[in-house]
């Protein structure tokens, strides 16, 4: 209806998201929805939850670079993605292979049982290296 192609709409959809997005520790996470104070978290290896503030349809905040740079200085250059549901993604820093295998097997069984076929976005991982984002094989 604006008469642009998808290629000037992308980069406007994608500023647009980034004002919206949220990064949000997975204990402050679990606090809010259950009402309490977080627990210190500080012997925990950091998991971050990327959503947006209505935590509706959030999963794509990841695709901002502005956000993917955010998480990088929390977690560090090297950072797997982990699709939760089309609503959120949770970001955790990786040491090793063993650690990738690991995290693709529990996303795969997090997805067949607790779920909606729906909600799924993805039973792979991603992997943030070198300012970019690759799926994980």
């Amino acid at each position: 209806n604006l008469g642009l192609s998808t290629d000037e709409l992308l980069p406007i959809a994608l500023e647009n998201m980034s004002h919206v997005a949220t990064v949000n520790g997975l204990i402050n996470v679990i606090a809010d929805l259950l009402g309490s104070a977080p627990a210190d978290a500080s012997a925990e290896k950091p998991m971050l939850v990327v959503s947006n503030e209505s935590k509706i349809s959030g999963a794509a905040a990841i695709l901002c670079k502005s956000i993917q740079e955010r998480i990088a200085s929390m977690l560090g250059e090297k950072f797997v993605v982990l699709p939760s549901s089309v609503h959120e993604v949770i970001c955790v820093a990786y040491e090793s292979e063993k650690d990738l295998e690991n995290f693709q097997r529990t996303v795969r069984e997090i997805n067949e049982t607790e779920v909606d076929e729906g909600e799924r976005l993805s039973d792979n991982i991603y992997i943030h290296r070198n300012d970019t984002i690759e799926l994980y094989a």
